[in-house]
C-alpha cells in the first residue's frame, strides 16, 4: 500500500480486507494477495473493518463511517461523526454502532445508515467493542465500561477499571476480556460488572 498499515485486517470468505495510512480500503485475494478492489477516503484508515450481510463497515480519519458493497467496493452510505473513528464497528440486530474518538457510540441502521440512537461515553473510545447476548459492550478511555441497547435507547455503566482502555474488548462464553495500559487483563462478568480475575502481563 502507499503508506504504513496500522490496522488488523478482516477476512471472509476468499477476500482480505485491509486499511492503510494512504486512506485507502484494500480488499485483496486472500490466496494470493492480488488486488480486487480499492477504495478510497478523505483520511487514514487504522480501524478493522466489520464485514457484515455482504457489506464492509469502515471508519476513517475523514471523520465518515463508510458502508462498501463486500463484492466491488461500491459505496452504499456514509455517515459524518464529529471525530476521527478508531474503533472497529460491531452489529447487533440489524444496528451498527460506530465508536468515535468524540466520546461517542453511534447506532445506525445497516441498510441505510440512518442514525437510530448516539450514546455520549463522554470519553474518548479507541477501543473496538463486543456483542455479548444481543448487547453492545464498550469501554472508554477512562476506564469505564457500559452496555448499549439501542432499541431501548439504554446505557448503562458495568464497571469502572479506572485505567485507561486503548485495546481491543474480547468476549467468551458471558465474559468480557479487557486489557488495561497497566498491563493488567481482566475477565468480567458481562451481566453482573463483576471483576472474575485480573492478571498482570507485566514480566517479573
Amino acid at each position: 500500500t502507499g503508506d504504513k498499515i496500522w490496522s488488523t485486517p478482516a477476512v471472509e470468505g476468499d477476500t482480505l480486507y485491509i486499511g492503510s495510512f494512504d486512506k485507502k480500503l484494500y480488499a485483496l485475494n486472500a490466496a494470493d494477495g492480488s488486488k480486487k478492489w480499492e477504495f478510497a477516503t478523505e483520511g487514514a484508515i487504522v480501524a478493522t473493518p466489520l464485514v457484515e450481510d455482504d457489506t464492509v463497515y469502515i471508519g476513517s480519519f475523514d471523520r465518515y463511517l463508510y458502508a462498501l458493497h463486500a463484492s466491488d467496493g461500491r459505496l452504499k452510505w456514509k455517515f459524518l461523526g464529529s471525530n476521527w473513528f478508531w474503533a472497529r464497528p460491531v452489529a447487533a440486530e440489524g444496528i451498527i454502532y460506530a465508536c468515535s474518538v468524540d466520546g461517542k457510540v453511534y447506532a445506525l441502521r445497516a441498510e441505510n445508515g440512518n442514525k437510530v440512537a448516539e450514546f455520549d461515553l463522554g470519553n474518548s473510545i479507541s477501543s473496538s467493542p463486543v456483542v455479548v447476548d444481543g448487547t453492545v459492550i464498550v469501554a472508554s478511555e477512562d476506564g469505564r465500561v457500559y452496555l448499549l441497547d439501542a432499541g431501548k435507547k439504554q446505557k448503562k455503566r458495568l464497571v469502572n477499571l479506572e485505567e485507561k482502555i486503548y485495546a481491543p474488548l474480547a468476549a467468551s462464553d458471558g465474559v468480557v476480556y479487557i486489557h488495561s495500559d497497566k498491563d493488567v487483563l481482566y475477565a468480567v462478568d458481562a451481566r453482573s460488572g463483576a471483576i472474575l480475575w485480573s492478571l498482570s502481563l507485566k514480566s517479573e
